[in-house]
């Protein structure tokens, strides 16, 4: 369903993609089900119920099964998310950018340095991915890292709504909050500052990513509405739906 080539693809893929979905969930309720029972006296994650299902009835070989299935998984996935998001970034951030600060063609975009952009992408991405890695995932649960990422991309929401409803919103503003929102998450998961101390000792370990997300969230409309109504008599802006410098 990557190409369309016909409307009527899009009546199969709506039953097609949610019978996808429900099959790949329904194991994993037996699965959490069974390792419950198995192993409710043993602390260990319940990531590793479907190698330790196998092992405790003395099946190596099924949990060897399990190993290349989550290679065979896992590889794809991250070639297909490190290019698309490269070439995401190089050809709607970096290319723009390069193009607007080389108008008179002094140094023009060429293929090769559109290719040697791309790459250059590839490779942070997995420098941020190792580093990630290194110092935050290797020390947490998987479930953790998938709420990070859906904090970070919630990040994104106040801005979205703040272009809904204000009618020439700063970028200036919308920039800045979405700075301060992730910024709390980089000070929360690098333990500067003692601040996820703070906040396990206020709330509770349970309830600190949560409230770490409302914080976040919070502090980023925060930063907006303020920055928005103080820049907007200040400073030039650029109307979000228009991408000529207006003046207020």
């Amino acid at each position: 369903f990557v190409f369309n080539r016909d409307n009527r693809i899009f009546g199969e893929a709506r039953w097609q993609f949610s019978a996808f979905l429900l099959g790949m969930g329904l194991p994993i309720l037996p699965i959490a089900l069974a390792g419950q029972y198995l192993f409710n006296e043993q602390v260990f994650s319940a990531e590793l119920y479907t190698l330790a299902i196998p092992l405790f009835n003395d099946a190596a070989w099924l949990s060897a099964l399990v190993v290349l299935g989550v290679l065979a998984a896992a590889v794809p996935m991250i070639l297909v998310a490190t290019i698309s998001c490269s070439v995401m970034l190089a050809n709607n951030v970096v290319s723009p950018i390069w193009v607007k600060r080389n108008l008179n063609q002094v140094s023009p975009l060429t293929h090769k340095r559109v290719l040697n952009i791309r790459r250059i992408t590839i490779v942070s991405f997995l420098i941020a991915a190792y580093v990630f890695f290194e110092y935050v995932a290797q020390y947490t649960e998987l479930v953790f890292s998938g709420f990070v990422a859906l904090a970070l991309i919630t990040q994104l929401l106040p801005s979205f709504i703040a272009s809904l409803y204000i009618q020439r919103p700063n970028v200036i503003a919308l920039s800045l909050g979405i700075a301060s929102g992730v910024t709390v998450w980089i000070v929360y998961l690098s333990g500067f500052f003692a601040f996820d101390e703070v906040i396990i000792s206020w709330v509770g370990a349970e309830q600190a990513l949560p409230m770490t997300l409302f914080i976040s969230t919070g502090l980023n409309a925060f930063v907006i509405a303020a920055c928005q109504h103080y820049l907007q008599a200040k400073l030039p802006y650029y109307n979000a739906h228009s991408e000529e410098l207006k003046y207020s």
